[in-house]
């Protein structure tokens, strides 16, 4: 965010404006499509911050995102939700940090700060499903693979595939939802 002072000029900051950020909690809240728009902003950004990690990230970069990704695994080995929601936080910031473009690394670190609730739901509902949480590891870790590898457009691609997965999954999950409060309503 930019922040002017009196005297002082105008510099960026890494502080955002609360009024900016009520505003956004207030709309992640109330909008009757968030789940689906949050999906869609996040496939946007992190397949773009993917695919330019892969043509920029240093050495340094790749060693943060090797210890990003090892928390993954961990973390999905472990099944523990805060750890999970945690370290896949930290890889998809670690990813758009190594982008190197300053908009993607600042978006991106305001988006994952205002939805970790959006992660959270997401990965607690795939953490109860084996499969689904096999699936989604399988896929960081192919992004990872894909930017240590240099391959911009697999790294992009994988990334898109990783958030259509979550979407489907995340659809599925509200009928199953629609249908269990059906069943309840007809018995209950």
């Amino acid at each position: 965010m930019l922040q002017t002072r009196h005297g002082g000029g105008t510099v960026v900051t890494d502080k955002l404006d609360s009024s900016f950020s009520d505003s956004w909690q207030e709309m992640l809240y109330r909008h009757p499509n968030i789940q689906s728009d949050i999906l869609d902003f996040r496939d946007m950004l992190e397949s773009q911050a993917a695919c330019l990690a892969a043509e920029r990230a240093t050495e340094a970069d790749l060693e943060n995102l090797d210890k990003a990704y090892i928390k993954v695994s961990k973390a999905y080995a472990d099944g523990e939700l805060l750890e999970m929601v945690t370290a896949d936080v930290e890889f998809h910031q670690a990813i758009a940090e190594a982008s190197h473009n300053v908009l993607i690394g600042h978006l991106s670190a305001t988006l994952l700060k205002l939805i970790n609730s959006h992660v959270t739901k997401n990965l607690k509902y795939l953490n109860n499903r084996p499969k689904d949480k096999m699936r989604l590891e399988a896929q960081h870790l192919g992004i990872w693979n894909a930017i240590k590898n240099r391959q911009p457009q697999k790294a992009l691609e994988i990334s898109r595939e990783h958030i259509e997965y979550v979407k489907v999954s995340m659809a599925a999950s509200a009928k199953e939802f629609e249908r269990m409060q059906s069943a309840i309503r007809r018995t209950g």
